[in-house]
């Protein structure tokens, strides 16, 4: 997708999804009124940058006669005394504001279903884009909380808004309702792997704890297996008999694996499964605030990196952060590469460097090494964006920790970056081989996957063979990838 340059494109063109072959692109349709009004308008104040139209019909559409008494904004001639013309310019506004977030709906819409593609219910990026685009129409509701005294621009104020509204949409429409018709059983047996670390997580359980209550969930997902089992919806409670089979799978899986815990009993067992059913309830059902709800979105009062990293200065925050991680020792290196940027936990980080690092054996010692250095990289950080952006203000610890979320959000998308680009060189060996057009077909998958883990193994020193332990989480990194053929946008 060609972003859009220039007022005029912004302010009257709108996204529209085109499907050709089987791929899907964003094109911008222009809105002819629209582009004949913002070209009249425009020539009042042909200088003026997009913030201060934004913010402009924003105020037009929020509280129109005050923008007539300000002579300042914009010359009066624009406006018109007759009552039904003023009420075609406001509605022409709100259409300007509407046309201007189509980016940011984009924007959200990417993240989101990027967010959502390791879970069950999935949602293509159309569809969250059409949600995003529900939000943002009319955009004087989305935006009625936007505070003008803060520097917040407004698309940065769009996107986080956004992000909650599809969310909203989402768990309230979709996985709420299908979550409330599963038993408490039937709702553990219907879970991801991932979606239960995802639940235990927001818990605050620990990671070792977290690998144990995964390995119980899978002896009750084989226990459970049988054909006596086959409705899930309303799978009953495990019965005295299934909770012993449980326990003893447990036990055993610990004994193969040479895990040195105490082996579990039944009374744990059962309270290990419930646990995990309370954490999965309240993931699936976790609550959102509908929109108009909203009396104080989060960035109100913005943070400040995180409106610099959407907007035009990320390449100076990529640009601080490329220096800090090339100066990390090449262990740490890795180590981020594998889990921000294959998103692979601490426990697979460990068993793919066991054989390369001898102090990486353990999850304990992978989780250590990458406490001990995500402080590193955020000081060095704000001492560099310091010298940067001297007047970007850091003014106590909530400061440095929106910081902190922020950077490792940049550090995440760095290392998916540098990853990408390996598979952008591997498709490239691969074009100049067959000499023609690469398809995501299942076989040029599996060589671009091939391909993809020599290229890794290769420039990350690692020993042959040594990913083949994470073979799922390399091929759902090439999956989401491959996606971007069809769903390309450049943020």
């Amino acid at each position: 997708m060609t972003k859009r340059e220039g007022i005029i494109q912004k302010f009257s063109t709108f996204a529209s999804f085109t499907k050709a072959n089987s791929i899907v692109s964003i094109l911008w349709q222009v809105d002819v009124e629209l582009e004949r009004h913002i070209k009249k308008i425009k020539q009042s104040d042909p200088e003026a940058k997009e913030k201060f139209w934004a913010i402009y019909f924003l105020r037009s559409t929020l509280n129109a006669p005050q923008i007539k008494e300000n002579q300042s904004f914009l010359n009066k001639s624009i406006y018109q005394n007759n009552e039904s013309e003023n009420s075609q310019y406001n509605f022409k506004a709100e259409r300007h504001l509407f046309a201007y977030l189509q980016e940011s709906c984009l924007w959200a819409a990417y993240k989101v279903h990027k967010k959502f593609s390791s879970i069950r219910y999935k949602y293509p990026l159309e569809e969250c884009f059409q949600i995003a685009c529900m939000g943002a129409n009319p955009p004087s509701n989305l935006l009625k909380n936007f505070n003008l005294n803060f520097s917040s621009s407004i698309d940065s104020y769009a996107k986080t808004a956004l992000v909650h509204f599809i969310q909203n949409t989402i768990y309230s429409q979709d996985i709420e309702v299908k979550t409330k018709k599963y038993s408490d059983y039937g709702l553990l047996k219907d879970l991801t792997k991932i979606e239960l670390k995802t639940a235990l997580m927001s818990q605050g359980i620990a990671q070792q704890e977290i690998d144990l209550y995964c390995i119980v969930w899978k002896c009750f997902d084989e226990v459970y297996s049988s054909k006596k089992c086959q409705s899930n919806r309303s799978l009953k409670s495990p019965n005295q008999e299934q909770i012993k089979q449980i326990c003893s799978c447990y036990n055993l899986r610990l004994q193969k694996l040479n895990i040195s815990v105490i082996p579990a009993s039944e009374e744990q067992i059962q309270q290990i499964l419930s646990t995990c059913i309370q954490a999965a309830r309240e993931y699936r059902t976790k609550y959102f605030l509908p929109l108009d709800k909203y009396e104080d979105l989060p960035n109100s009062q913005p943070n400040n990196l995180d409106n610099l990293v959407q907007e035009e200065t990320w390449e100076q925050v990529l640009s601080v952060l490329s220096q800090i991680f090339i100066n990390l020792p090449e262990a740490v290196q890795v180590m981020f590469k594998l889990s921000k940027g294959l998103n692979l936990t601490q426990s697979e980080v460990a068993d793919v460097l066991k054989d390369k690092y001898s102090d990486l054996q353990k999850q304990y010692q992978v989780a250590r090494q990458l406490a001990k250095h995500n402080r590193n990289i955020l000081g060095d950080f704000l001492m560099q964006w310091q010298l940067v952006e001297p007047d970007v203000p850091i003014n106590d610890e909530k400061d440095i920790e929106n910081i902190k979320l922020a950077l490792d959000e940049c550090l995440e998308n760095y290392c998916q970056k540098m990853l990408n680009n390996d598979l952008e060189l591997v498709l490239s060996q691969l074009v100049n081989e067959k000499r023609n057009k690469i398809n995501a077909d299942s076989s040029i998958k599996q060589e671009i996957i091939r391909g993809f883990n020599h290229q890794l193994e290769t420039n990350m020193y690692l020993p042959n063979k040594c990913l083949e332990s994470v073979e799922d989480k390399v091929t759902t990194f090439v999956d989401e990838w491959l996606k971007t053929k069809s769903y390309y946008i450049n943020y």
